[in-house]
């Protein structure tokens, strides 16, 4: 974690002109799964060349609503299209199809496939962050335990020398008593 990466950032240019950003692709992808992307948004990394953000891949902005009357709304990412169901906007009837297909399939069990995915993708990502920070742990653990062990033999250490200078004291306090004793003996 002492490499420094750059982080690529993205704006958002809504049709009306109005651009939110700059942002990392993760919230980028973020918006397009929560349906803040339309099809015509445009999104640049410097802010001079705009592309459509359909056309960034890892957005996964492939599908398609098909209207009532046979017309297509999108490209957006699937998960947009749960949104879209939630607030009413595509009826469970509806069909959507995805870019480059011809067959349109029932909205509700594509949204279920999308949703299975998503999930075993988020729980993958969510065990992979367990499983990194599990690392982390036990490697401050085994290193507070190195610093335990070399502290607890520097405390060894210095016990010894301490019993080495309490003897040392003992002899000259010994010597300085036998000293007094023979000082006063000499003075009678």
């Amino acid at each position: 974690m002492t490499e420094t990466t750059e982080v690529r950032k993205w704006t958002l240019r809504k049709a009306d002109g109005s651009r939110y950003g700059p942002v990392p692709l993760e919230t980028l992808k973020e918006w397009a799964c929560t349906g803040r992307i339309a099809p015509e948004d445009e999104i640049s990394e410097d802010g001079s060349r705009w592309v459509r953000a359909a056309t960034l891949p890892a957005l996964e902005m492939r599908w398609e609503v098909i209207l009532p009357d046979g017309s297509a709304y999108g490209p957006l990412n699937i998960l947009a299209i749960g949104e879209l169901l939630l607030d009413g906007s595509v009826s469970p009837e509806d069909r959507i199809r995805e870019a480059g297909r011809e067959e349109a399939l029932p909205v509700v069990p594509e949204l279920i496939k999308a949703y299975r995915l998503e999930r075993e993708r988020l729980q993958a990502e969510l065990e992979e962050e367990r499983s990194a920070w599990q690392t982390l742990l036990d490697n401050e653990r085994r290193a507070a335990r190195q610093r335990e062990s070399g502290l607890e033999e520097k405390l060894r250490q210095s016990r010894k020398v301490l019993k080495g200078l309490w003897e040392k004291l003992e002899q000259i306090e010994s010597r300085v008593k036998s000293a007094e004793e023979l000082r006063q003996r000499v003075a009678e």
